[in-house]
């Protein structure tokens, strides 16, 4: 699992729905949430977690996708199976993984040192600790 140690900067809200907007390694990610926990306000450092198979890679990116975090990477190390291919990327001082299948690393003849956009959806970060 990705542990990526970002600061609350803002958070809407409509009934128990809410978007959190986070700064994490100089970029704005954002989390959708219900029932965030009233602890969580403006000005707090939180550990997000993401799992490596909710990680998707672009290289060449172009034109408008729904996801919303985005966030420019250098690949740094791949880990090549059969069958899935583990993807670390550099993101500042944090590496975040991804699991693709080693056709996918083929296809878009993924490489170190290669400059890819690393691609989350909201709905798939989750909180895992306050960290102050």
């Amino acid at each position: 699992m990705n542990r990526l140690k970002a600061r609350v900067e803002k958070i809407e809200a409509a009934d128990t729905l809410h978007i959190v907007t986070f700064l994490w390694e100089g970029v704005t990610i954002r989390m959708v949430s219900l029932n965030l926990d009233a602890g969580i306000v403006p000005g707090k450092e939180v550990m997000l977690g993401v799992n490596f198979s909710s990680v998707a890679i672009a290289k060449d990116l172009g034109g408008s996708v729904s996801y919303t975090n985005q966030v420019a990477a250098r690949i740094a190390e791949t880990e090549e199976g059969e069958l899935v291919t583990v993807v670390r990327m550099q993101i500042g001082a944090t590496e975040l993984a991804a699991l693709i299948t080693t056709g996918a690393l083929r296809r878009m003849q993924l490489k170190v040192g290669d400059s890819v956009t690393a691609i989350i959806k909201a709905n798939d970060l989750f909180l895992e600790e306050v960290l102050s």
